[in-house]
């Protein structure tokens, strides 16, 4: 574990949590299985020339197949020659030449750097646990999206920054468990919204602010709400480094 990576991580972790939460609530890899729960999720599989762990992005691969780490590649070298006598279906065809294929992980590309457990990854810096990602910095147990900064526990960043247990965003700013949302900011526990600030528990609505429900309840009321929800979040997260509650599940209780 590269100690930079995880000292970078958990300074801009710590931060984030204070904005959003009010209060740091931790060491950020005790918080990486709630983080990681967005539906994707990534694969550790050991090289097969190697023995070394290599992450993919992609997760649907037979788990009888030959692995390898992209930097393990070998762009010079030339395969030989395939002998097709006897040769006579497709099956037969994969069967010989099966020894031969190795599915790659741990692509990271272009100018990345401080790239751990991650793969797809494409001119980032700062990521652990990430997949199919581009232009990103300071991110963990997120997948897919470009453009975002600051962002934990994503799935679909887009242009967002601060954010925590979001799916596909776009342009947000310190969301906490906000989904399929653009142009928002500060809001939490909510779904499909547009162009609105500081909101809690909304639905499908735009242009909302100091909203709870979907009413807005102007700023003293609200900020006031905000805060004993927020109390509630940090020490729970604080305690058990996950929530009970989530935008899927906040009703079921």
């Amino acid at each position: 574990m590269d100690a930079e990576l995880s000292r970078q991580l958990q300074k801009r972790w710590d931060s984030t949590c204070k904005v959003l939460f009010g209060s740091e609530v931790g060491a950020l890899p005790e918080f990486g299985e709630w983080l990681m729960d967005m539906g994707e999720h990534l694969a550790h599989r050991k090289s097969s020339v190697s023995g070394k762990e290599v992450t993919y992005a992609i997760t649907g691969y037979d788990e009888a197949s030959r692995w390898i780490g992209f930097d393990e590649i070998d762009f010079t070298q030339k395969g030989k020659p395939v002998k097709l006598e006897g040769v006579e279906s497709v099956d037969a065809l994969v069967a010989l030449l099966k020894g031969r294929f190795c599915y790659a992980g741990s692509a990271v590309l272009g100018n990345s750097k401080f790239v751990e457990k991650s793969s797809g990854i494409t001119d980032c810096f700062y990521m652990r646990e990430t997949g199919k990602i581009t232009e990103c910095k300071y991110a963990a147990y997120s997948i897919l999206g470009r453009l975002g900064e600051d962002c934990f526990g994503i799935n679909g960043i887009g242009e967002s920054a601060m954010c925590v247990k979001c799916c596909e965003t776009f342009r947000l700013r310190r969301c906490f468990e906000l989904w399929q949302s653009r142009s928002c900011s500060d809001c939490y526990y909510s779904h499909n919204l547009d162009d609105c600030q500081d909101c809690m528990f909304c639905f499908n609505a735009k242009n909302l602010k100091y909203a709870v429900g979907n009413v807005e309840v102007g700023r003293e009321r609200f900020m006031a709400l905000k805060a004993m929800v927020l109390e509630g979040i940090a020490r729970e997260l604080e305690g058990k480094k996950a929530l009970r509650w989530g935008i899927y599940n906040i009703g079921a209780e």
